[in-house]
């Protein structure tokens, strides 16, 4: 796979992460310290997966790591809801990291499918591979017999 920085998804899921830590410093006290610290984590997560699995040998664990980084992504809107609904987060700013989530939610699904699809391909490659009958020792010296 290319480098993780390549990934627009990659690009725009760092960006989103970057400024929800920026922006929830503003949430002070000891009662919303678990809040804050579960919704940047969550933003975090997903930038993480897609690093990690760009770096997979396979499109399969790859698929993994994407799969984990759409989970991350519904439990940032869940965390982004909240501060929202308690009055933690400006609503303005919740709602744009909201639709900036759905973006990069959006993304991450088609980088999914794509995956898929390379995925099983993969798998298809390797099953003909194992069908494929091989050639013996044997048998290359007795075609190299022939030939003479």
């Amino acid at each position: 796979m290319s480098d993780h920085r390549d990934l627009k998804v990659f690009r725009l899921s760092n960006s989103n992460a970057l400024s929800l830590y920026k922006e929830t410093r503003g949430i002070k006290g000891s009662d919303n310290l678990a809040i804050r610290s579960q919704l940047t984590r969550a933003a975090f997560s997903i930038a993480a997966n897609i690093v990690e699995g760009n770096k997979s040998p396979s499109a399969k664990k790859f698929r993994q790591h994407v799969q984990t980084a759409i989970d991350s992504s519904h439990e940032l809107d869940y965390h982004l809801e909240t501060v929202r609904d308690l009055d933690l987060l400006e609503l303005e700013k919740a709602s744009h990291a909201l639709r900036n989530n759905e973006e990069v939610r959006k993304m991450l699904s088609g980088l999914w499918t794509y995956l898929d699809c390379t995925a099983r391909r993969e798998e298809e490659e390797r099953e003909r591979k194992k069908r494929r009958p091989r050639a013996t020792t044997a048998d290359a010296g007795s075609r190299g017999g022939e030939a003479s």
